[in-house]
C-alpha cells in the first residue's frame, strides 16, 4: 500500500495558525467581558454598599450590602429614586452635590447623611460619590460607595451628650463649692470670734484641759477658713471669666516673688531664672499659678537650702515652663495624685496647707488649653511642667 506525503509549506503553517487564532477585536472582546465580570463581582459582593444612579435619580444597579443596610430588596430599591431614601434634612446638600458633579465643578465627594430604613428608622451611612462619564462627555452615572457609620454616631452622639453632663455637672459643683464656702465663712468667724474671746478671758483660769480644749478649737478654726478660702479660690477660677491677652510672664514672675519675699527669706531660698516669654492668657491666674509652685518648691524642702529654677522652651505653638527644686521629691506612683483636690500626702504637723494648691494649678493651666505634669524621685527634688499658649 503507498501513502502520498504531502510536504507542509511554511506559508500553509501560517495560514492554519491565523485561522485557528483568535482576531484582534476577539481579544478585546473577550477581554472587556472578563473586565465586565470581574466588576459585576466585585460590585455585587463588595463589603460596603455600591450603587449606580442615573442622572436624573433613579437607582440603576444596587448591591446585596446596600440592601441589607436600608432594609428593601434589589426589586424594591431598583423601583424607587434615591431621594425617597434619603433623610429630609440631608437631601438639600446631597442634590447640591449632585448639581456641582454634573456641572463639573467637583470631580468628587464625601459626606454623612441618614437613609430612611424600611422599617423607619434613620440609618447613618458615609456616601462617596463620584460621575461616569461617556466619552462624547455625556453624564453616563453616578458611583455611589456606601459606608454604614450608625454604631460610630451612635458613639459620638453618646460621648458628646456625656461631656455635655460633665460640663454641667463640674459647673453645678463649682457653683455649689462657691455658695457653701461663702456661706461657711461668717458661722465659721463667729465660732473664732467667741473661742478667741474665751481664751482671752479664761486662758489660766480654768483647768489645763480646757485650754487644751480651746486651743484645739482656734486651731481647727483657722484650718477650716484656710480651707473655705482655698475652696472659693477653685470655684472662682472656674467661674470668672478668663481674660486672653498678652501677658508678660517675666513681669508675672518678678511680682510673684515679690509677694512671697517673706516666705523665701525665710527660708533663705535661691530662686533662679531663664529669660520668659510673653503669653497669651490671664495675668491674675498665671500669677496665681506660679506662687503656688515656687512656695510648693519651698515648702517641701530636705535639708539643703532650697533652690528654685523657672524656665521656658518653645514647643510649637505653644511655651514649655518648668519650674525645678532640690526639695523632698514626689514618688512616682503620686504624680497624677497630687493635682487631686485635698489630696495631702504629708501629715498638717510637717508640712502646712490645705491639699489644694496643686489642683488650683491644674484649673489654671487647663483652662490656658495647656497641660501640666510633675516629674520627679523620691528625694532628688521635683520639677513642674505646665504649657501655654504663644501670644
Amino acid at each position: 500500500m503507498h501513502y502520498a506525503v504531502r510536504t507542509m509549506k511554511m506559508g500553509d503553517a501560517q495560514d492554519i495558525q491565523r485561522a485557528a487564532a483568535p482576531t484582534q477585536p476577539d481579544r478585546l472582546k473577550a477581554l472587556v467581558r472578563d473586565s465586565e465580570e470581574h466588576f459585576r463581582s466585585a460590585f455585587g459582593e463588595a463589603a460596603i454598599g455600591m450603587a449606580l444612579v442615573t442622572p436624573e435619580g433613579r437607582w440603576l444597579r444596587v448591591n446585596r450590602s446596600l440592601c441589607e443596610i436600608v432594609g428593601y430588596t434589589e426589586e424594591e430599591l431598583l423601583a424607587l429614586d434615591f431621594q425617597t431614601l434619603i433623610h429630609p434634612d440631608d437631601l438639600g446638600a446631597n442634590l447640591d452635590y449632585g448639581r456641582q458633579l454634573l456641572d463639573g465643578a467637583i470631580q468628587a465627594y464625601q459626606m454623612e447623611q441618614r437613609y430612611l430604613h424600611k422599617q423607619g428608622h434613620s440609618v447613618w451611612i458615609l456616601l462617596n460619590a463620584s460621575l461616569v462619564w461617556e466619552a462624547d462627555g455625556t453624564p453616563l452615572y453616578f458611583l455611589w460607595q456606601i459606608q454604614d457609620v450608625t454604631r460610630r454616631k451612635q458613639a459620638e452622639q453618646a460621648l458628646s451628650s456625656y461631656a455635655e453632663a460633665v460640663v454641667r455637672s463640674n459647673k453645678e459643683l463649682e457653683k455649689f463649692a462657691y455658695i457653701v464656702s461663702h456661706d461657711l465663712q461668717e458661722p465659721l468667724r463667729t465660732i473664732s470670734s467667741f473661742v478667741t474671746l474665751l481664751r482671752k478671758r479664761y486662758l489660766g483660769k480654768l483647768d489645763e484641759d480646757a485650754d487644751t480644749f480651746i486651743d484645739f478649737i482656734l486651731d481647727g478654726s483657722e484650718r477650716m477658713q484656710g480651707l473655705i478660702q482655698a475652696l472659693l479660690t477653685l470655684s472662682r477660677i472656674g467661674r470668672q471669666e478668663l481674660e486672653h491677652l498678652p501677658v508678660d510672664t517675666d513681669a508675672v514672675l518678678d511680682q510673684t516673688l515679690a509677694d512671697l519675699h517673706t516666705t523665701l527669706e525665710e527660708a533663705k531660698a535661691d530662686v533662679t531664672r531663664d529669660p520668659l516669654p510673653i503669653v497669651e492668657g490671664d495675668t491674675q491666674q498665671l500669677g496665681m499659678l506660679f506662687q503656688n509652685l515656687i512656695g510648693n518648691a519651698v515648702k517641701f524642702r530636705g535639708e539643703a537650702t532650697p533652690c528654685v529654677h523657672v524656665a521656658a522652651q518653645r514647643q510649637d505653638q505653644a511655651w514649655r515652663f518648668s519650674v525645678s527644686d532640690n526639695g523632698i521629691g514626689i514618688p512616682e506612683k503620686f504624680h497624677n495624685r497630687v493635682f487631686e483636690v485635698f489630696r495631702r500626702l504629708h501629715s498638717r504637723s510637717k508640712y502646712s496647707g490645705t491639699g489644694i494648691g496643686l489642683s488650683i494649678c491644674k484649673k489654671i493651666v487647663e483652662r490656658h488649653g495647656g497641660s501640666i505634669w510633675v516629674e520627679s524621685e523620691e528625694g532628688n527634688g521635683a520639677t513642674f511642667f505646665f504649657t501655654m499658649p504663644d501670644a
